[in-house]
Order: structure tokens, then C-alpha cells, then sequence
């Protein structure tokens, strides 16, 4: 009697997926290949402090804005100044039309005349923390598949400029606040999320940021969103936080598979519970 011998593909579960993106950047290390450390992109906003010096810029992180504007500006943009609220100074110039000719008639029509400048003087600008009205941050035209898993889990998901440089954050009353449109910064905060609900967030502070970096690493190979610095990033802050607690890498990143397993399975659940489509071929095929 002849047996027939029915081949099959072995089913790659999501999870197994997302652990084995976090497997190659486990093998990059150990390897000793070099990762060119580079900062996160941060969103542009678009707002009057992008024509500011540096000086004044800096002014204005150090106030934990990354936003900040006139009185009349404010208005313009239909917002107005909560009351009580701190002005922030920063430096104007002082100046001066100067005509470099003898005669008007030697003036070509629409010649810029140059200014000299004769001085500063300060002027105050207010946070957009301390102001109310109209929204002016709304989030990128395409949210994250997986805004769908915050949804079910109750969390409100803003874009908003937050300072010194932060990507975004993630509150245990329930909310996403993110400073950048790479979907690796929102599955970072989604991890914590998944995290609090496990009940193992903030255990180690180190581990649940290797933990959940990790995690974003998995959720870009399975849901869509890696760019060509996303393994670089990612690197450079699982680097940075296993410098500060005097540990290897590869060996950080053995030591919270576990987590990043529960986590990865939590979040996976909830989003085949909520129609979440892959943009993995292996994945669908399987």
C-alpha cells in the first residue's frame, strides 16, 4: 500500500517572526559588525523656531518646548496664552536698511537691500505647553497598523513636539504621546504598553528600554515601517542602554527574550483579535 506524502509548510507564527528580527541584530553584534550610531528623525513642525538661531533654539529646548512663539503669533494660529504662564526671552536683531548706492536710480527694480545690524534686544515667546485652542499637531496622514491594538486597549495616541529631543512616551494612565512619524518610535511605546499590562514595566529601567527597542525591531519585520537607519537606531539605543549598566550587547538582549516573547505574543494576539493585516510575505504565505 502506498502512502502518500503530503508536504507542508511550516507555519512561522508572528511572534517567531518578530524574534527572529531580533536574532539578526543579536547576530550583528556578536559578529562585531560596525553600527554607524545616528539620532532618530524628528518630525517637522513647521513652526516659527525653525528660522530661529541656534542660540535662540537653544533657549527654547532648555524650556522643555520645541515650539514657542509671540503673543500675535499664538492668535494667528488660533491659540491663546493660559494665564499665569512664563514668557521664555530670546535675542532679536536690531536693525537697519542700509543703501549701499549713490542715487535710487542706480537701483535695479526688486533689489534686496541689505540690513545692518546695529544690535539686540529680547523679546518673549510662550511654550506651546502653556497655551489653549486650536490643535495644531495632528498625526501623519497613515497611523501605524497597530494604532488599532492601542485602540482595544483603551490608549490614546497624540503627536505633540515634547523637548530635549524626546521621540515619545508612553503614561500608565493610558496614553502615547510620540515626536516622530517612524512607526519603530510607536511600536517602542506600544512595547511599554504591553509591558504595563504584563506587569514587568519599569522592573529594570535598562532592560524594559532594551526590552522594548527589541520588540519595536520585531514589530517593524512583521507590520511594515523599516527604513534604512531602523537597524541603526535601534543598535545605537540598545548600545546606549547596556553601556549603562556595564553589559554586552548580545548578552543584554539574551538576558530579555523571555519579555520580548510575552510582550511580541500580546501584542500579536490583540492585533489578529483587531484584523490587523502583516506586511510579511513569508508570513502570509504561511
Amino acid at each position: 500500500m502506498k502512502t502518500n506524502k503530503i508536504l507542508t509548510a511550516t507555519k512561522i507564527s508572528r511572534t517567531d517572526r518578530a524574534l527572529h528580527g531580533i536574532s539578526r541584530l543579536l547576530t550583528a553584534f556578536e559578529s562585531g559588525q560596525a553600527f554607524h550610531w545616528i539620532g532618530n528623525s524628528i518630525i517637522k513642525t513647521n513652526c516659527p523656531s525653525d528660522s530661529w538661531s541656534l542660540t535662540n533654539y537653544l533657549i527654547m529646548i532648555s524650556h522643555d518646548t520645541k515650539d514657542a512663539r509671540g503673543f500675535r503669533q499664538w492668535q494667528k494660529v488660533g491659540r491663546r496664552i493660559k494665564k499665569g504662564a512664563k514668557a521664555i526671552w530670546i535675542n532679536a536683531p536690531r536693525t537697519l536698511q542700509h543703501n549701499v548706492t549713490d542715487s535710487i536710480d542706480e537701483l535695479e527694480e526688486n533689489t534686496v537691500q541689505p540690513f545692518l545690524v546695529t544690535g539686540f534686544y529680547t523679546i518673549p515667546v510662550f511654550r506651546y505647553e502653556d497655551t489653549i485652542g486650536s490643535q495644531l499637531y495632528r498625526p501623519p496622514p497613515f497611523l501605524p497598523d497597530l494604532k488599532s491594538v492601542a485602540d482595544v486597549w483603551g490608549i490614546t495616541v497624540d503627536y505633540l513636539p515634547l523637548g530635549k529631543n524626546v521621540l515619545g512616551y508612553y503614561k500608565k494612565t493610558g496614553e502615547i504621546k510620540l515626536n516622530s512619524n517612524d512607526p519603530e518610535v510607536f511600536y517602542h511605546e506600544l512595547a511599554h504598553a504591553a509591558q504595563d499590562k504584563l506587569g514587568i514595566l519599569n522592573q529594570d529601567k535598562a532592560l524594559s528600554e532594551i526590552s522594548a527597542e527589541a520588540c519595536a525591531l520585531g514589530l517593524c519585520s512583521i507590520y511594515g515601517g523599516s527604513t534604512p537607519k531602523t537597524n541603526q537606531n535601534i543598535g545605537a539605543y540598545i548600545q546606549h542602554y547596556a553601556t549603562k549598566i556595564e553589559k554586552r550587547p548580545e548578552h543584554v538582549l539574551l538576558s530579555v527574550l523571555s519579555d520580548c516573547e510575552a510582550i511580541l505574543n500580546l501584542i500579536n494576539e490583540t492585533a489578529e483579535q483587531a484584523g490587523v493585516e502583516i506586511d510579511d510575505p513569508v508570513l502570509k504565505a504561511a
